[in-house]
């Protein structure tokens, strides 16, 4: 976030000190004030709509890309959307705090116009005019709620964006392969390495929200000063524990949680790796213009791969043993893939324990040459337990930030 503008720094003088000099020098120095303030919208409107603007043409212009391109939905847009994702919170944080300003700089016109307008008779809007300079001003605190912030900037667009980028990323997850959470293939324990360190970093920015003083709010009306002793019973008030210690020690959390998260990470992308050659011998002759390898036995979630180079053009295959029945039909209902070139790359998951053939479809194998390769993700189940424990860490550490937060503003302590 960045700090409050240089121009209210300079407007640091408290309207009060002019007041030794006649009521003539404080409506001079409110004259000047309300001037800035009208310059300040205009710049809290450039804030909003630039931001909105970025986060459109973003979002419009990756989705296009994804598009036109062919791979959605595969594992590459999926990532691509997990960050844009990232980055249209990002986008959105800086638009509230846009929108935060522009509710700022008008509030503090709209009672300064109240006095110009002759509508403080007995002096107590003046009062209050300088109780919100020092609120919204030099304090910097919010003059709106959160909860209020960020409804109305989900309407303001954002809310359309995320809600479109969180389904077509859904979407190219769900189309990514069949394999189960309980037994993913390394394609989707890739997805899940990324999907978590999405949500971490989204909590991450939802913290941002109740970092002070950016978004501090406390309500003009209910804000002034205790007593001294008042202040300090406050002071000496037990906290709860856990919150105590988890502020105390939120550094060294955020430490941890990171870890976590990097051990998770490497343990979704963790792969074992089988490799078998095979050539023109490995297949048996053919069978209604189809030659069948030897069975490969693959366990839930494997993926297969196989890599094949010919002298001509031939088609190549990856069939479920099951289905092949070439003296019934040369319909291969449960086919997994399927390609026709010299030379190229197939891949294939099972859902559960099954066993599959290559299959080549070709009058000749003279030349050819393959080589399969089994992957599979031993260790994803440490990568659940990881990364659960990550995000834990963080949600502890935001919460209890939120809650600290929300305690000082519902106290009033300044």
């Amino acid at each position: 976030m960045p700090p409050k503008s240089s121009k209210s720094s300079q407007r640091k003088p408290n309207p009060a000190s002019a007041s030794v000099d006649g009521k003539s020098s404080v409506k001079e120095w409110m004259t000047n004030y309300y001037a800035e303030t009208g310059r300040e919208v205009g710049v809290a409107f450039s804030t909003i709509n630039s931001n909105t603007g970025w986060a459109l043409t973003l979002v419009s212009f990756v989705l296009t890309g994804i598009f036109l391109t062919g791979i959605f939905p595969d594992l590459r847009s999926l990532l691509v959307l997990l960050f844009i994702s990232l980055l249209t919170i990002r986008f959105f944080a800086r638009t509230a705090l846009g929108y935060q300003n522009l509710i700022r700089w008008n509030t503090l016109r709209n009672s300064i116009e109240k006095i110009f307008l002759g509508q403080d008779k007995d002096g107590q809007t003046e009062e209050h005019v300088r109780e919100r300079i020092d609120l919204y001003d030099w304090r910097w605190l919010s003059p709106i709620s959160r909860s209020r912030l960020v409804a109305a900037n989900l309407r303001y667009g954002f809310g359309y964006l995320l809600v479109l980028t969180y389904f077509l990323a859904a979407y190219a997850w769900a189309a990514l392969d069949s394999s189960s959470l309980s037994a993913p293939s390394p394609a989707r324990s890739l997805a899940l390495a990324a999907i978590a360190i999405t949500i971490a970093l989204t909590i991450v920015e939802i913290k941002g929200f109740f970092d002070v003083p950016y978004f501090k709010y406390i309500r003009s009306g209910d804000t002034k000063a205790k007593s001294e002793e008042t202040r300090q019973t406050n002071k000496q008030e037990p906290k709860r524990a856990l919150e105590q210690q988890v502020i105390r020690h939120k550094k060294t959390l955020y430490l941890a949680a990171t870890l976590l998260l990097i051990l998770a990470t490497t343990s979704f992308c963790w792969t074992e790796n089988r490799i078998m050659i095979v050539e023109k011998d490995d297949f048996t002759p053919p069978v209604n213009g189809f030659s069948v390898s030897n069975p490969i036995t693959l366990a839930s979630g494997e993926e297969v791969s196989f890599d094949w180079f010919a002298q001509s053009p031939l088609t190549v295959g990856i069939v479920e043993i099951q289905s092949l029945d070439f003296n019934a039909t040369t319909d291969l209902p449960n086919l997994s893939v399927m390609s026709s070139s010299q030379s190229g790359n197939i891949k294939a998951v099972v859902r559960d324990t099954s066993a599959v053939v290559l299959i080549v479809a070709a009058s000749s194998l003279s030349g050819f040459v393959g080589k399969v390769q089994i992957r599979r993700t031993p260790f994803v189940w440490i990568g659940y337990l990881l990364a659960l424990f990550s995000l834990t860490l963080l949600l502890v550490v935001t919460v209890s930030h939120a809650t600290h937060l929300r305690r000082q503003e519902r106290d009033r302590a300044l």
